[in-house]
Formats: C-alpha cells, sequence, structure tokens
C-alpha cells in the first residue's frame, strides 16, 4: 500500500502509524520453549517451489508435499496509475528468475479493476487484462512461483487513503468486485500457480466493521460456487471511517470457510519507514535500531523543564516571528521518558510554534546531536490537552519562514500540545534543550490563583521538556518492539488456529541512505517473520518510494543496476537454504 509516488499511491496514510501503534502486545521473551533471537526448525525450507494447490490446515499452509510457507515481494503493477492497460514497464519473466534468485516462491500480485471491467460497460469483461493476467502465470509457473492475487484497486476505489467510501455506500459497487472476483476465479480454477484471491487491500468500511465481514462473506460464498480448491485471503480491516482504533481482535474477524489465510500489515515504527515522504507531510525519521527512541512504554507525566528556570517564554502582545532555545537541562533523577511540548496557558490570543529542535549535549556540555526534529507544518501524531476542555490547536499556513505551523489559541487554563511519538530515553548524564520559533498575536499578560493547587497561574506560551515516569519495561526502537507488535497479532492468530500472512512491510528508500539502517531493519523483520512461522510478501519490488528496484515503473523494466544495494543480499541471506 505504498506509493512513486504521489498520495494515491502509497501503502497506507500517517494515521495508519497511530493504529500500528495501539496493537496489543503479547510478552516478550520465549515462544515455544525458543528465545526470539533464535529461529524455529521450520525457518528453513520453506519457501521452495509450491507443489499443487495450497490449502490451510489448522494453523499452517500446505501443498501436496507438506507444510509451506509462502515468502516473496509484491508487483504493484502500477494499480495507482488507474490505467485499464497492462503494465509495459513495471515487469517481465526476468523479474520473476530474480524473485527465486533471492529465495522467494511468491508475489503478492496487484489487481486494478478497471484491467478487467469499464466503469462504463459493468459485467463485460475485458479479454486483454485475463491475456496478461495468463502471461503472468506462464511467466510465475517456469521460475516455480505462485501469485496471491490481490484487488489492491477494486470497484469503488482504493481504499488505504480513504477515498474508497463509494465501495460501502454503493451496493453496484460491491456487487461488481464479487462478480469480477467470480470471473477470475472461474478463469484460474484449474491453475495451482495462483495461491489465493486476497480479496481487497486494506479495507476501510464507512459506518462498521460489519460492513466488512458482510462483503468478504458474500464473496467467499461467490467464489466457493465456481472454485473450492483456491486460499480466500481476507485483511483485517484497517480502519472503521477515520477510526483506527483497534479492538480485542486485533481488526480480524472469521470467515465461514476452512481454506482462509488471515493477512495483516506492519510497518511500524511508521515514523521510521515512511520518514520524508512528501506526500505526509513526514520529516526526518532517524535510524534503526536506536536506544533513545521509545516505541512503546507505560509511561505518566511527572514533570517539565523548570529548574533552574524555565525555557524563554514569547512575549506579550504581538510579535513576529523569533527563534528562541532553553539552556541545556540535566534530567531529573527517576524520569524514563523526555518529550517535547508546546505550551499556550492562559492565553486569549494565538501563539505559533514552528521548527521545533531538541539538542543533546554531554557531561562537558559539548554538542553530541539532534534528537528531535519537526518542521511542524503538519499535526499528525500531535495531540491537544487543555485542562478545563478550553482552547484549540490548528495548522496555520504562515510558518516562520514558508509553510505551514502549528498554533494554539483562545487558551483559559493549563494547555499544549504533545507527541507521543517524539519521546526519547535520555542518557544518564547529558543535557537536553529545546527550541524553536515563536510568534505571538494578542498573547495575554495576567494572573491568577490557580484553581489546581496553592500557586499563581500566568500567561505564557514556550516550549518545554515533558518528563515521564514509567511503569514497567521501556521498550525502544530495536528487534525486540518489532517483536512485541508483531506478537499481538500472532497471537490471535494462535488462538484461533489460523493461518497468518504478513501481506504487507517494508521501507521508504530513505530508509536505505546516510546510514539510517535500513538493511538491519530488514533483516530484523525477515528473521521476526521466520521465527513466527509467518508467510510474508515485502512491500514492493518495482517502483520508486519503497522499492527493492527503484525506479519508475511506468518508463522502464527494472534492472540490476536499479537495486537497492545489499537488500537483495539480506533476502537471499535469510530465504535460500
Amino acid at each position: 500500500m505504498v506509493p512513486t509516488r504521489s498520495p494515491s499511491s502509497r501503502p497506507s496514510l500517517a494515521r495508519l502509524g497511530l493504529a500500528l501503534a495501539a496493537l496489543a502486545c503479547a510478552p516478550l521473551g520465549c515462544r515455544g520453549g525458543q528465545p526470539l533471537d533464535e529461529p524455529s526448525s521450520s525457518a528453513e525450507g520453506e519457501s521452495r517451489p509450491p507443489v499443487g494447490f495450497i490449502r490451510a490446515e489448522g494453523a499452517t499452509l500446505v501443498d501436496d508435499e507438506g507444510p509451506i510457507f509462502l515468502r516473496g515481494a509484491a508487483f504493484g503493477n502500477n494499480v495507482w496509475q488507474g490505467s485499464p492497460s497492462p503494465p509495459a514497464f513495471h515487469h517481465d519473466a526476468r523479474d520473476f528468475e530474480r524473485l527465486r534468485a533471492m529465495g522467494m516462491n511468491a508475489t503478492r500480485f496487484y489487481l486494478n479493476y478497471q484491467l478487467f471491467e469499464s466503469d462504463a460497460q459493468p459485467y463485460s469483461y475485458r479479454q486483454e487484462g485475463f491475456d496478461w493476467l495468463d502471461q503472468n502465470i506462464a511467466w510465475a509457473k517456469e521460475q516455480g512461483v505462485v501469485l496471491i492475487l490481490n484487488m489492491h484497486l477494486p470497484q469503488g476505489g482504493f481504499q488505504s487513503n480513504g477515498e474508497g467510501a463509494a465501495l460501502w455506500e454503493d451496493a453496484e459497487s460491491r456487487e461488481r468486485l464479487i462478480a469480477l472476483w467470480v470471473a477470475i476465479a472461474e478463469h484460474v480454477a484449474d491453475e495451482p500457480t495462483v495461491a489465493g484471491f486476497d480479496l481487497i487491500n486494506e479495507p476501510r468500511p464507512t459506518a462498521s466493521r460489519e460492513q466488512w465481514v458482510e462483503l468478504a462473506t458474500a464473496a467467499t460464498a461467490a467464489i466457493r460456487e465456481v472454485d473450492d480448491r483456491h486460499l480466500i485471503v481476507v485483511e483485517r480491516t484497517l480502519s472503521v471511517g477515520d477510526d483506527f482504533g483497534v479492538d480485542a481482535n486485533q481488526n480480524f474477524f472469521l470467515l465461514p470457510d476452512d481454506n482462509v489465510l488471515y493477512e495483516f500489515h506492519f510497518y511500524s515504527p511508521f515514523a521510521y519507514t515512511h520518514q520524508y515522504a512528501d506526500w505526509l507531510g513526514m520529516g526526518e525519521g532517524g535510524v534503526y535500531p536506536d536506544e533513545s527512541r521509545v516505541s512503546s512504554a507505560n509511561a505518566t507525566w511527572a514533570d517539565w523543564s523548570h529548574s533552574p528556570a524555565p525555557p524563554p517564554y514569547l512575549p506579550p502582545g504581538d510579535s513576529e516571528w523569533a527563534e528562541f532555545e532553553s539552556e541545556p537541562y540535566a534530567i531529573p533523577e527517576g524520569m524514563a521518558l523526555v518529550g517535547p511540548a508546546l505550551i499556550s496557558e492562559l492565553n486569549a490570543g494565538k501563539a505559533y510554534f514552528d521548527e521545533l529542535v531538541i539538542r543533546e549535549y554531554d557531561e562537558a556540555g559539548e554538542f553530541v546531536r539532534v534528537v528531535v526534529e519537526d518542521p511542524l507544518d503538519s499535526d499528525d501524531g500531535w495531540y491537544f490537552w487543555s485542562a478545563d476542555g478550553g482552547g484549540a490547536s490548528a495548522v496555520a499556513t504562515t510558518g516562520c519562514r514558508a509553510g505551514s505551523c502549528l498554533v494554539i489559541e483562545g487558551t483559559t487554563d493549563d494547555a499544549s500540545l504533545g507527541h507521543g511519538g517524539m519521546r526519547f530515553a535520555p542518557k544518564p548524564g547529558h543535557r537536553y534543550s529545546v527550541g524553536g520559533w515563536m510568534k505571538g498575536e494578542d498573547v495575554s499578560d495576567e494572573s491568577k490563583p490557580s484553581p489546581h493547587g496553592d500557586w499563581t497561574q500566568e500567561s505564557r506560551a514556550l516550549f518545554r521538556l515533558d518528563y515521564f515516569e514509567v511503569d514497567g519495561e521501556v521498550l525502544v526502537r530495536d528487534r525486540n518492539a518489532l517483536a512485541a507488535e508483531l506478537d499481538g497479532v500472532v497471537a490471535w492468530g494462535a488462538a484461533n488456529e489460523v493461518p497468518l500472512y504478513l501481506g504487507e512491510f517494508g521501507l521508504i528508500h530513505h530508509c536505505f541512505a546516510d546510514g539510517r539502517g535500513g538493511l538491519a531493519w530488514v533483516a530484523d523483520m525477515l528473521a521476526l517473520s521466520l521465527e513466527r512461522e509467518l508467510s510474508f510478501t515485502y512491500h514492493s519490488y518495482h517502483e520508486w518510494n519503497f522499492p527493492i528496484f527503484q525506479g519508475d515503473p511506468t518508463q522502464k523494466l527494472p534492472t540490476d543496476a536499479d537495486a537497492v544495494p545489499g537488500l537483495r543480499e539480506v533476502f537471499a541471506e535469510a530465504l535460500l537454504p
């Protein structure tokens, strides 16, 4: 689910990062008697070429020779272009050879319904689309690779970015989708090179999860009228409208069919995997691993950076943009986490904030690095809080240089913007400064007895550091944090004795540059997935933003020179015997 890309071709939207962060995590430690850093016995061996039809047996996939795991990469097929013509430059026969050379035996094969059906002539299917599918089946069969057919762009619209509401609100769109799946199933009913039918990518029903349950159930029943040998692949709900909450079932549901593969996607930590994704307004996302970046913690606010003196305040009244920075603060003992806060307290006017930066200094006072840097041109991940429910925050278009900034206005008590994803574990003995640019409009200048305690409350607007105590373990950006998040999903599959499929995981190309550790993240994800006996496909094979082979798939076929340096070798080391 990610683009070349533009917003319409991305793998997911920014709030997906919040949804991933909300996943329930199983305790770390051992799984099946094996430590997390030791692969299970089935990790070797089994991305062999499948033999015969692949089917679900309990929590396992099997073929005619026994247990099998599907492991590969996505062929995006330029679906975001919305073209009715088959993609000429995304891949050819050579690319199926390249999959096998990396130890892969599967591709998640993205489909655009417009290859098969025109909106002007619904239910009338284009032979060109089926001819293209047949050609790919032939290429795949030669290499021992299977296709997981995924309806990435269904009738009613692409789901991931929230623009596919018509699928859920227009019965005709759903009927056409089901009818097309039946036509595809009839066409490949006797073809084991097709592993299964992945009904919809990242479904986002508009009213309730039950909408997706009903559609998936109806599509499965219709397909089974013509084909009872292929897997049905059903993905958990991405969101209901704009609600990305995760329920007790990890947003999965069980279909009334015994040949189903249950799918989920994984892009965590989102700020890392999607850094500099311009269609999301993402900035620098740091490196992997990074022990100073917090992935998960049961944190409670405890104090803020007021000693020996608070950071500088915005002056009362109107003021132009100016840069403010605090002195470096020693972090009080017992504070496990530090994070930024934008404060506008008891301020009836407006306080504008831009270009946040937190810097780290060592014991000798020497600058070490920038820990947090955010242009503040988006409110993604920022949450507004006020003690009395008053005031508001917004994105303003008048940043200090160009672009946008954040603004807090109309507060009548303590109020702030915070960002849980920017909290970090301070290094003992080091000090941290916080600053950025601020501007004021009618900033208040008043004081009053605080309703919250025996002190005087004053109007103020500032950048500050907030300190947090933590109950339990702090998970930082490393393999253990990835494992904890994966295990929340794996536990659901084990409890329900069904096979799981990691349909998408991947990195934007920036993660492979400037020492950001992309190869280490991919290697850890592969190792963790193998340990958990997951089938998986990496997103994506050939595109600009999330590539194994980087290039414009609408202009030229991939070459070996286009490969992300070292990435194919990481796959081969993990997957080849």
